[in-house]
């Protein structure tokens, strides 16, 4: 089916969607604050504002709480972050993590074009044995694809689309249709306006080092906490993350001693590499793209990077010649600048 999960799943796993907080320092050429969503400042009248329909809009906000349970119920939740999602990068999308196996219990959000073509993937998705229910009086078109592991609800309105999506969870077509029409009442043109939807913490993209890396970015969107950081850019061709996640000391001793498991590739290219004193970065070439990781004995913690193709849906501009000097420059410098911070 189209699930919204990525193409490096297979061999980074879930890991590269936990992240944690981080500041990139000045190097990285400026940052790219979260854009307003329209909330009065002190010196505002006491009155409501008018909400401002070309603010930027979080996904996450489409859903509350309560809405969210419907589907997963009250689980607990490690963080939940916001970002592009990976079968299609004009997908902006809200995930929460569980805290056991870091997987999505659910996604859900909205298209950053009109008429994004996921009609071309749900036919695929029929064709392959799964089920197709067109739900009634939501929007212009609503329909649900399930198969045995998978349901994705889609709905559209007009120039806007928007998506829940979940690997663990059914609902039934009643809850569905309330849960898209309540996503549809939040439809903005604000949506279709803001391609980058950044917090202050991730480089901006901008940067001369994103850009040598992916290219020119066409999109880009993540989300900071506490704990968790996650940076995505996509260009024409290639798609970036960056990241960072709290970790423990054993799962790093783990996964840097002499004996650590390697899920990868037979093709890949595997270096192990010391950045700084209390750190070793496993750094990984390979032809469907690059990838890092950091981890950091104390405190525990492991700094992320990947290359791939960009998505949309089922197709992609096919591989494309990954800049491995470049890649390199902007690992050590993107780990080395997450180190710095945890340890001020």
């Amino acid at each position: 089916m189209t699930t919204l999960i990525s193409r490096a799943g297979t061999v980074l796993g879930a890991s590269l969607l936990a992240v944690s907080l981080v500041a990139c320092g000045a190097e990285d050429g400026g940052m790219q604050r979260m854009p307003s969503t329209g909330a009065a400042g002190s010196g505002a009248a006491t009155s409501e504002p008018e909400p401002d329909e070309h603010a930027a809009v979080e996904p996450c906000s489409l859903l509350s709480d309560d809405e969210r349970a419907e589907i997963i119920g009250r689980p607990e939740i490690s963080y939940v972050s916001q970002g592009l999602a990976p079968s299609d990068t004009h997908l902006f999308e809200c995930a929460l993590i569980e805290p056991e196996e870091s997987l999505a219990l659910i996604r859900f959000g909205y298209a950053t074009v009109p008429d994004p073509g996921f009609e071309e993937s749900v036919d695929y998705d029929v064709e392959t044995g799964a089920r197709l229910t067109e739900l009634e009086k939501v929007g212009d078109r609503a329909l649900v694809v399930r198969d045995s592991y998978q349901l994705d609800a889609w709905a559209t309105l007009g120039d806007y689309t928007v998506f829940i999506s979940s690997s663990w969870h059914e609902a039934d077509d009643d809850t569905l249709t309330a849960l898209l029409q309540s996503m549809l009442d939040k439809t903005v043109p604000g949506m279709l306006e803001h391609p980058v939807l950044l917090p202050e913490a991730c480089p901006s993209p901008t940067s001369q080092r994103i850009v040598t890396a992916v290219g020119t970015v066409q999109r880009a969107a993540g989300s900071a906490d506490e704990r968790h950081l996650q940076c995505q850019y996509a260009s024409a061709r290639k798609t970036l993350h960056l990241g960072s996640y709290p970790s423990t000391r054993d799962y790093i001793r783990l996964k840097t001693g002499p004996n650590a498991p390697y899920a990868g590739l037979a093709s890949e290219d595997r270096e192990r590499l010391v950045y700084q004193r209390g750190a070793v970065t496993m750094l990984t070439s390979s032809d469907v793209g690059p990838y890092s990781f950091t981890y950091l004995e104390r405190p525990p913690q492991v700094i992320t990077a990947n290359l791939s193709s960009t998505y949309r849906f089922r197709t992609s501009p096919g591989y494309p010649h990954f800049d491995m000097p470049a890649f390199r420059s902007l690992d050590r410098w993107w780990a080395l600048a997450q180190i710095a911070r945890l340890r001020a």
